[in-house]
């Protein structure tokens, strides 16, 4: 992904958070930038490994303290590097 080209790609972002205010506010700024796209939003970690298995994301904003489980867990389960 370039920064200096005039067309450049959507980062595609994955919010999961348990805390329904939380991450819809977080979708509403999020939204307002023109070079990301929320591809979805997550309540717990059983949700997030779905949309994991099922898209592609450049970022995934995880809450670790999910009511099913510790969101690093989602990572660890799906090979995914945590930075």
């Amino acid at each position: 992904m370039s920064f200096n080209s005039e067309k450049s790609e959507s980062v595609k972002v994955l919010v999961v958070d348990d805390h329904t205010l939380f991450a819809a506010g977080t979708v509403s700024l999020l939204s307002g930038e023109p070079r990301i796209l929320v591809i979805g939003v997550a309540k717990d970690g059983m949700e997030c490994m779905t949309f994991i298995s099922k898209t592609t994301s450049d970022v995934v904003l995880l809450d670790i303290s999910l009511p099913d489980t510790c969101g690093k867990s989602c990572f660890f389960v799906n090979n995914i590097t945590i930075p």
